[in-house]
């Protein structure tokens, strides 16, 4: 058996140059790097845009031995490091097959890592995974230095911060699951340091690794390709790249890839695909292994490879690392005394210390960020609603620690269990998206001050919980204090106080930076429940009378209709737009519904005017389909359009689907919806938003869950983004993958989210989404004054039409100002220049119906004062720069949705 401390392993710690050029942000070597069509330049700008990623492509090379170039006539043989990772590994596969194939690998001294998918091994029938499951426990505890187990997550790479590390908690938590142990020592979770992903697809900053343990990330090529090395300044190492093999592929061509790699790469990564063993003899597995075998001890007797694990390289490549340790200590049953000589102890070594202090206790007893234990029991709950509690010492901390860390609950309970109770392994996000922090080791007596050195390993931060016993005990504390102090003096361990550990932990996604602003600002963003008084009920039936104007001044007589938009110059009505799209259809047909709600027009007025409309509604034939025509003239009824708006069809539909609640338009609005050939459309997937032509599938967008809804109202299923995307068993991650889809969809205003609300009724996927925004709005207004009421805004000068919203990947630049057109005068920043953003008058009616709140009546309020036009019902909009409204300017969506919004303000949704 190889010696791996011995002269091969030495050569890992040689000193190499790719490149004699100084700077440590250069890019030499571009292979790994570059993406088709990118450029150097590129490459360095989004590197130094990461701000804690370096491309390692020329530092590696002083990490490891023999990778100068040289002449054919100097050269001398190069050593590569090599690691050994058999992936793929079904939990069904025989024993003796995989211990066939291990075994030549094994016995030769080479360390092997496998890697297993946690959560298929977890759905695998226990009777069917106990047999391989057992085998692979021992042979990491017979052969630590040998055998090793990495946890596999498909599309970890992939994932956006938040994602990524609930994604890697739930691993080591499937993990210690499979092995029925959360022992933070035990020898499986102390080298349960790598993770591995899946081919990747989108690059993302692996920032959510660390808090749950793991310090590799391992990427899993779909094909042999050239390796990669980054580090981040939380200590990640991640490694694109390697050799893809096959048991049971022609071991030549591992032979070649073997030499091209030894020629480019200063490390040999080998993926074996293992999934093969699952149906292959113990005689085939047996020579597969030792053809691998035959092959690397061939490169190893030339001294071209050398053995190796995973840690060495991550030491390599971080020459200064540090692993952060958090020192809590329980000081709720210790005399004053004993308490004061604690914590001048920790001050005179320069370790921060947080305190877990007794019920009560003024927080000037204590400086810094600490733990104050409530005075009563909460009931347990289960993981997702931890249901054990703590306050803090301050209030800045308590809001911090109320909102990151799992079990915090203010004014009630106990320190939460998982760090009162025993050692336990897990830390990072869980289900209540919230920071486990941990692991935790328990120091009650001298033996535990060996775990501490010893037997987390040296990658693993850890949070030592210090208990009355060490605090009462002068001697057993000085060699605490001294031990943790020899342990910073060796570089390999930081101290870090409460706050500075937990937003350590906490990843820097901006979508998550929204979730956490909702959850802490909940119980001040809540809506009222307090009924509308006299005096906003009469404000509101004016404000009704106002927008109804628009429709009595400019209906049509031939058709009924109004025009799409109004303009005026002083007394003379001008730039009016007679085209009504399928929403405007819609629209008009909803303010009939709200106006007959609230009395300002009759039951025969309101049905004489609906049928009309329902009747003329025309159609066009798309792919030999009938559908609704997407335009029509507003003077005659006819249509101007041969194509169809899968958008503006959701709002028809939703319009349709609650005129048909009136027994009187029932049946004609069933025979019209049967006349469209809705089911062939749909045969094949949801429609684009816009069809010329010819029927195409959809780009999501925000409009196909409000589309869905209405077409459910119709007995049509199908699917959105929103429905896709708000799946998990936590309801943290149902929330968190919803946020995500909406900012790959793009920015979001209020509509058609509050209309879906007031037409079809909240969904899960609309009121959570209809939180967000208003929190952002309202957290916004708070933080400058402004007033912020987003969504589309028609204008009376080109580009016509605005669309502002909430960009969910952003925090610095989140308020978006969009337009249609394609003319880049109207780019985003020349938008922004002219306009400012421009408070939806529309929206602001809505938020007051849908989300009654102080700040939805000061919207309100505002428009009032500002977006009134006599005779023309209320401007479209009003700039967030002046005041000044869209003047002498309005339209038919506008005026129809405030009549929505307050028919359900003061009559309630139907």
């Amino acid at each position: 058996m190889l010696d791996l401390n011995g002269p091969n392993a030495n050569s890992l710690r040689r000193p190499v140059q790719k490149t004699s050029c100084p700077c440590t942000r250069c890019i030499h070597d571009t292979r790994g790097s570059l993406r088709s069509g990118n450029t150097v330049e590129q490459v360095e700008t989004r590197a130094m845009s990461f701000g804690r990623r370096h491309f390692l492509q020329s530092s590696l090379a002083a990490l490891f031995a023999g990778r100068q170039t040289m002449s054919a006539a100097s050269a001398a043989p190069r050593t590569l490091a090599s690691l050994i990772i058999i992936h793929g590994l079904d939990p069904r596969t025989p024993v003796s097959a995989l211990m066939a194939f291990l075994s030549p690998l094994i016995n030769w001294g080479h360390p092997v890592a496998m890697t297993i998918d946690p959560q298929l091994w977890l759905e695998t029938p226990q009777t069917e995974r106990a047999a391989l499951l057992f085998t692979i426990e021992a042979l990491i505890r017979q052969y630590p230095n040998h055998a090793g187990l990495f946890p596999y997550v498909e599309a970890l790479n992939d994932l956006p911060g938040y994602s990524q590390e609930r994604a890697a908690y739930e691993a080591r938590r499937a993990m210690a699951s499979l092995f029925d142990t959360s022992d933070p020592g035990d020898q499986l979770h102390r080298q349960l340091t790598t993770i591995v992903s899946g081919a990747s697809v989108t690059e993302r900053i692996p920032e959510g690794l660390t808090a749950a343990g793991f310090r590799n990330l391992l990427v899993l090529p779909a094909k042999t390709s050239d390796l990669r090395f980054e580090t981040y300044e939380n200590g990640t190492l991640r490694i694109f790249g390697g050799i893809r093999h096959d048991i049971g592929a022609p071991i030549a061509d591992l032979g070649q890839n073997i030499d091209r790699q030894l020629e480019r790469d200063p490390v040999l990564c080998l993926y074996i695909d293992a999934s093969r063993l699952l149906h292959m003899g113990d005689i085939s597995a047996d020579q597969g292994g030792l053809e691998i075998l035959e092959k690397l001890s061939g490169f190893a007797d030339d001294e071209r490879i050398a053995p190796t694990r995973i840690a060495p390289l991550h030491a390599a490549s971080r020459v200064a690392f540090e692993r952060s340790v958090l020192v809590l200590a329980d000081v709720r049953e210790t005399s004053p005394a004993h308490r004061k000589q604690l914590i001048g102890r920790f001050e005179a070594a320069g370790v921060p210390l947080a305190l877990v202090l007794p019920p009560g206790t003024d927080s000037s007893e204590a400086t810094g960020c600490n733990l104050v234990a409530a005075s009563e029991e909460e009931p347990a709950g289960d993981e997702t609603e931890t249901g054990r509690a703590m306050a803090a010492s301050t209030r800045d901390c308590e809001d911090l620690i109320l909102d990151s860390v799992s079990g915090a609950a203010s004014g009630t309970g106990l320190l939460p269990a998982y760090l009162a109770d025993s050692n336990f392994t897990l830390a990072g996000l869980d289900g209540s998206a919230r920071l486990r922090l941990g692991p935790v080791l328990h120091l009650r007596d001298r033996a535990d001050l060996h775990a501490l050195r010893h037997r987390l390993g040296a990658y693993r931060d850890v949070v030592v919980v210090i208990g009355p016993e060490v605090v009462d005990d002068p001697e057993f504390l000085d060699k605490l204090v001294n031990l943790l102090s020899e342990m910073h003096e060796a570089n390999a361990t930081a101290y870090a106080d409460l706050p500075s550990w937990i937003s350590r932990a906490i990843p820097s996604d901006e979508a998550f930076a929204k979730f956490r602003r909702h959850r802490r600002m909940a119980a001040e963003t809540a809506p009222s429940n307090a009924p509308l008084d006299e005096a906003e009920q009469l404000h509101l039936l004016t404000d009704a009378a106002v927008a109804w104007r628009y429709f009595e001044v400019h209906a049509h007589e031939q058709s009924g209709l109004v025009p799409a938009t109004v303009g005026r110059v002083n007394t003379r009505v001008t730039n009016t737009y007679e085209t009504l799209t399928m929403w405007d259809i819609g629209s008009y047909l909803l303010a009939l519904e709200a106006v007959r709600a609230l009395d300002m027009i009759d039951q025969p007025a309101f049905l004489s005017r609906a049928a009309k409309v329902i009747t003329a509604l025309p159609e066009t034939r798309i792919d030999g389909l009938r559908l609704p025509c997407s335009m029509i003239s507003s003077k005659t009824g006819e249509p101007e359009s041969k194509q169809f708006n899968r958008c503006d069809f959701g709002r028809l539909l939703a319009a349709l689907s609650r005129l048909g609640k009136h027994p009187e338009l029932s049946a004609q609005v069933t025979a019209k919806v049967a006349a469209w050939d809705i089911a062939a459309a749909l045969a094949e997937g949801p429609l684009k938003p816009f069809s010329p032509e010819a029927l195409t599938f959809e780009d999501p967008s925000h409009c196909s869950h409000y589309l869905a809804r209405a077409l459910g109202r119709f007995g049509f299923e199908t699917t959105s983004p929103y429905r896709r995307a708000y799946t998990g068993a936590h309801l943290a991650d149902r929330r968190m993958s919803l946020l995500y889809e909406a900012g790959r969809i793009g920015s979001l205003g209020a509509e058609p989210l509050l209309l879906e609300i007031i037409e079809l009724g909240a969904s899960p996927e609309s009121e959570w989404l209809a939180e967000v925004l208003f929190n952002e709005q309202y957290s916004a207004h708070k933080a400058d004054g402004g007033l912020y009421c987003v969504s589309e805004v028609p204008i009376n000068e080109a580009p016509w039409f605005l669309y502002l919203g909430l960009d969910m990947n952003s925090e610095t630049r989140k308020w978006v100002l969009e337009t249609t057109m394609s003319d880049r005068t109207y780019n985003a920043s020349s938008l922004r220049e002219r306009y400012g953003l421009i408070l939806s008058t529309k929206s602001a009616f809505l938020w007051n119906a849908v989300h009654p709140h102080a700040y939805s009546s000061t919207l309100v309020r505002h428009m009032r004062r500002h977006a009134r036009i006599p005779d023309m019902g209320y401007a479209s909009g009003a700039f967030f720069k002046s005041d000044a409204i869209t003047e002498n300017y309005s339209d038919v969506n506008t005026n129809a949705i405030i009549l929505q919004a307050i028919a359900h303000r003061m009559v309630g949704a139907r």
